[in-house]
């Protein structure tokens, strides 16, 4: 008689172990790389507005008391200006989608796995607005 046993991880297990969970050191990675890239894109004064930049809860936010302003009517000098997070993610995707895959040392699959549950950026981080600056999921 032939006895076979196999074990395998549940999917949440091998995510966490990937570090591709929401949240997780790939997510944390992502919101760093896109304050990031953002930086040249943003209106620029005093720099008061790029230091307000912050991730949280998947969120990337400016919390200036001004940004939600500059983001919609800035008139822009150079690269800085209106719609910064559009204008970098239009222009950057192909480089920020290398970099995190690279940093999740995984095969195809797994990156299938990041950008279909993760990134979630088809078209785009969803936007979402709230008081007092611009915020993404």
């Amino acid at each position: 008689m032939l006895t076979v046993n196999v074990s395998f991880d549940l999917t949440d297990a091998i995510i966490k172990r990937k570090g591709i969970e929401n949240f997780g050191p790939v997510h944390q990675r992502l919101n760093t790389l896109l304050l990031n890239y953002c930086e040249p894109y943003i209106p620029k004064k005093s720099g008061a507005l790029i230091a307000s930049g912050g991730s949280n809860l998947g969120y990337l936010s400016w919390s200036a008391p001004y940004a939600k302003k500059q983001y919609y009517e800035n008139k822009g000098n150079g690269l800085r200006g209106r719609l910064w997070f559009d204008r970098m993610w239009s222009s950057r995707k192909g480089e920020i989608m290398s970099q995190i895959n690279a940093f999740a040392k995984g095969g195809k699959a797994q990156k299938t796995v990041i950008a279909a549950s993760i990134l979630n950026m088809k078209e785009g981080p969803r936007r979402i607005d709230r008081v007092g600056g611009r915020r993404w999921l």
